[in-house]
């Protein structure tokens, strides 16, 4: 077997196995998420104040829930603050 040969050989099993783990890792990646997906919905920690935000936002009534302001500082604000 020439030296370009045997490079091609090579080449070809690198492509190969790169190829067989990304489809190990999607299938993987797929399968951690449909099992999350079955497991009963439990809100915890303050992700009903987001919920509750973007329902206002949704309905066009703002920023705000309850009638309370949901903006202790605007989105984006450290991206902002950061700039001089």
């Amino acid at each position: 077997m020439t030296v370009a040969v045997r490079s091609q050989v090579l080449a070809g099993d690198r492509v190969r196995w790169e190829t067989i783990g990304l489809a190990v890792s999607l299938a993987l990646a797929f399968a951690v998420r449909v099992h999350v997906a079955g497991i009963p919905r439990i809100v915890w920690g303050d992700e009903p104040f987001y919920l509750w935000l973007g329902q206002s936002l949704w309905a066009g009534q703002g920023y705000h829930f309850f009638g309370f302001s949901g903006a202790h500082m605007p989105p984006l604000f450290p991206a902002i603050r950061t700039r001089r």
